[in-house]
C-alpha cells in the first residue's frame, strides 16, 4: 500500500492507495520525525512499523491535487499497486484512465520510463494476490515516458467464448493501455494463481488479443510460442498496442460431456495416491484443486474395477474424509457424482463449513438431501 498523511489548513488528510480515507480536525505538526522501520522504541512500549519499506518521502509544502496524484502513480507504477485514480506521468499526461478502464481497473500494474521521476520500471506484477501476469521489457526502454500497464476485469474460471480452434480460454480478460513505443515484451502467466488449467504442454496454449471482448470471431493469436515449466507459461516478444484486450486460450482439455465451466474433477482411475489409504485424489480439470487426507485414520480406500469396472475411492467410515485443496467459495455450483451408499442411512457426500452439507445421499434409493444448518435444516428430495 502507499501511504499519504497530509497538513493543510490545520487539518489533517489521511490517504492509503489513491483513496482519501478520512480528514481529520485541527492537528499539530509532526515534530522530531524518527522512521521506525527495524526496532523503533519511540516511546516505552515499542512502536515498530512492523513492515516492509520500499520508499519514503517528506515535501516541505502541502501539495496539491494534481501533484498529489502524480506522486501515488509514480508509487503505484513502481510497486505494482493498485490505486483508485488515474494514473498519471510527470508532464501530467494520463497513462491509464480509471474511468474509461474502469471495467479493467483490478490488479494494475505497469512498466515505463519517466525521467523527470527517475522511474525506470522495467518488470512488474501487481502486489494483489491472484494477479498471475508479470510483464517485463525485453532490453531498455528507448524513450522518455514510454509506458505499458494493464488492468484485468477480474472474472475467474474458464469460458467457451472462443473460436473453434481452443477448448476453452480464460474467462478473465485484461485489457493494455500504452503511450509512447514501450516495445516488445515477455509476458509471463502462472496458470495456478488465475486457476487455467494445465495441459502440462506448452503448445496446447495461445495468447489471444481482440479489439472487443468477444473472442468468438476477430480474435488473433500472438505469434509468440510459449514455453511451459511447473505452472508457468512464459511468451517472449509480446507487442502490445493501446486498448488491446487480451486473454490466454487453451486448446486439447478433456472435459467431462465437453463442458467447460469445471472447477473440480476427480475419478477412480485416475490420480489417487495410496491404495488402502488414499491421501491424495488429484483434480483431473488441470486446476490443482486436489483432494487431500494427512491423518491415516481418516483416509479412504482404492478399489479396483469395481463400479463397471471403474476404480472407485471408498469412503467406509464415518472419519472418511478428503478435503479440497481450494474449496468452492459458495454453492452457485452444479455437483455430479456416482456412487453406491453402503450405509443404512442418509450419509454425507460432500460437506461444508459449519455443517452446511450440499450433497447427502440415501442408502439404496435415489434420494439426494442437503443439509443448511443455519437456515433450513435437512431438506430431503422426497
Amino acid at each position: 500500500h502507499s501511504y499519504k498523511r497530509e497538513s493543510v489548513g490545520g487539518t489533517l488528510e489521511a490517504r492509503a492507495d489513491g483513496t482519501s480515507l478520512k480528514t481529520f480536525g485541527s492537528s499539530n505538526s509532526a515534530s522530531g520525525i524518527r522512521i521506525d522501520i527495524d526496532q523503533g522504541t519511540y516511546s516505552s512500549g515499542g512502536e515498530s512499523s512492523d513492515a516492509r519499506v520500499g520508499e519514503m518521502m517528506i515535501f516541505n509544502t502541502p501539495l496539491v491535487a494534481a501533484d498529489v496524484i502524480k506522486v501515488e502513480s509514480y508509487l503505484a507504477i513502481k510497486y505494482g499497486l493498485t490505486v483508485a485514480h488515474d494514473y498519471v506521468a510527470s508532464d501530467g499526461i494520463t497513462v491509464w484512465n480509471s474511468t474509461t478502464n474502469a471495467t479493467y481497473h483490478k490488479d494494475v500494474a505497469g512498466i515505463g520510463r519517466d525521467d523527470n521521476s527517475a522511474l525506470n520500471q522495467l518488470k512488474s506484477l501487481s502486489l494483489n494476490a491472484g494477479a498471475g501476469i508479470t510483464l517485463q521489457r525485453v532490453g531498455s526502454f528507448g524513450t522518455d515516458k514510454d509506458f505499458l500497464l494493464w488492468g484485468n476485469d477480474g472474472a475467474t474460471g474458464t469460458s467457451n467464448n472462443v473460436s473453434a480452434s481452443y477448448t476453452l480460454r480464460a474467462n478473465r480478460i485484461w485489457k493494455a493501455g500504452v503511450r509512447g513505443t514501450p516495445g516488445a515484451v515477455t509476458m509471463i502467466v502462472d496458470l495456478a494463481a488465475l486457476s487455467i488449467p494445465n495441459t502440462g504442454t506448452a503448445s496446447n496454449y495461445a495468447l489471444l488479443k481482440d479489439t472487443d471482448t468477444d473472442f468468438s470471431s476477430g480474435a488473433t493469436a500472438d505469434p509468440a510460442v510459449p514455453t511451459l515449466v511447473g505452472s508457468v507459461l512464459t511468451f517472449t516478444g509480446v507487442s502490445f498496442s493501446n486498448n488491446d484486450f487480451f486473454t490466454l486460450g487453451v486448446s486439447n482439455v478433456p472435459l467431462p460431456g465437453g463442458v467447460t465451466g469445471l472447477a473440480f474433477w476427480v475419478k477412480g482411475g485416475a490420480g489417487v495416491t495410496g491404495t488402502t489409504n488414499v491421501s491424495k485424489w488429484a483434480d483431473q480439470s488441470g486446476l490443482g484443486n486436489d483432494a487431500n487426507q494427512g491423518i491415516g485414520a481418516n483416509q479412504p480406500a482404492l478399489v479396483s474395477a469395481d463400479l463397471n469396472f471403474n476404480d472407485d475411492i471408498n469412503f467406509y467410515q464415518p472419519t472418511s474424509v478428503l478435503a479440497l485443496t481450494t474449496p468452492p467459495a459458495n454453492l452457485n455450483s452444479t455437483i455430479f457424482a456416482v456412487g453406491i451408499p453402503t450405509s443404512t442411512n442418509w450419509r454425507t457426500m460432500f460437506r461444508g463449513a459449519v455443517n452446511d452439507h450440499p450433497v447427502i445421499v440415501e442408502s439404496g434409493g435415489t434420494r439426494l438431501g442437503y443439509y443448511d444448518n443455519d437456515n433450513a435444516g435437512f431438506n430431503p428430495s422426497g
